[in-house]
């Protein structure tokens, strides 16, 4: 127990490689998803460091499983964090806990994506239009074998607790797609355009003539 105190410990040490080796150690040494470690590791991703939350993100995954869906929330709750290398390690994290078709994970890859001076006009523009294949046909799209569910969806946006209205994940998503309608490449904004128009309610689409200056008639 001593030894599992301090390897705990060591992974809010000031020093990278210190974190590193407390992680091999807890991965070696401690049980999937052992009580105390996952909450010591789950306290510490609200670390006033963003080095700490960010490598106690990567070493939770290593040592929780995907049963664990209290840990799986902590993780996706930090797709909003306001440092950027916390918001990429959360799909790395994830990838280790959850497969290749779950809905979580595919929505924690996208919305980095959709970052603009830190991701190219095509990565961005990609981004938009996975999150519109989602929230279009999320009840029924198939992905690497595993059927994305509309449950699973609800329940990403739970995990992030953002602001719910009718219990419409479709909406909880165009909100993010709606961010890149003012992305400074036109061929985002015409991305963007073009899944509101596909997902958004009608009285939604009804008001898309007003944007349309957004997009511009090049990417007409």
């Amino acid at each position: 127990e001593r030894a599992m105190a301090g390897f705990m410990e060591a992974t809010m040490h000031k020093n990278a490689h210190v974190r590193k080796l407390a992680a091999d150690a807890l991965e070696r040494f401690a049980l999937a998803s052992q009580p105390s470690v996952v909450d010591h590791l789950t306290k510490c991703l609200t670390h006033a460091k963003p080095e700490i939350r960010c490598d106690a993100a990567l070493c939770l995954s290593r040592v929780t499983t995907s049963t664990d869906e209290n840990a799986i929330r902590e993780l996706c709750i930090l797709i909003d964090d306001p440092e950027r290398e916390v918001r990429e390690a959360v799909p790395i994290a994830l990838r280790k806990v959850l497969p290749d078709g779950d809905t979580r994970l595919l929505l924690s890859q996208a919305i980095p994506q959709l970052e603009p001076g830190f991701n190219e006009e095509k990565v961005r523009r990609e981004a938009v239009k996975r999150l519109t294949a989602l929230a279009y046909d999320g009840s029924r799209l198939r992905v690497h074998g595993h059927s994305i569910e509309d449950a699973d969806l609800q329940s990403f946006w739970q995990m992030i607790r953002q602001p719910r209205e009718n219990n419409n994940t479709a909406e909880e998503i165009l909100k993010r797609i709606n961010g890149r309608l003012e992305d400074e490449d036109v061929w985002v904004r015409k991305a963007a355009v073009d899944g509101i128009k596909m997902c958004a309610p009608q009285e939604c689409k009804d008001s898309l003539f007003k944007l349309s200056w957004m997009v511009g008639d090049d990417a007409s």
